[in-house]
């Protein structure tokens, strides 16, 4: 449900990080595929999705597919712990 801040696209050409056995998946999330000698063919171009939408379930599941995460995650250390002398 968070906005995007950029447009995300998977270039057409055959996709050698993925295993043959996504391509139904891709196929059902509207890529264009098809499999040669086992590996998938983007046959065009697809946005993932563009800047400022919403971005939805299928999305996130696309984009964590292809490794293009959108969202950092960030901690800071307001205290910790010292064994040795057991303060804060």
């Amino acid at each position: 449900g968070n906005r995007v801040k950029e447009t995300v696209t998977v270039d057409e050409g055959l996709l050698d990080g993925l295993q043959h056995t996504m391509e139904p998946l891709l196929r059902f999330s509207g890529l264009t595929t098809t499999l040669k000698k086992g590996i998938i063919d983007l046959l065009k171009p697809f946005t993932i999705c563009s800047k400022g939408d919403v971005l939805t379930p299928e999305q996130a599941k696309l984009l964590k597919l292809f490794q293009r995460p959108l969202a950092q995650f960030k901690i800071k250390v307001n205290l910790h712990w010292n064994k040795n002398n057991e303060k804060v």
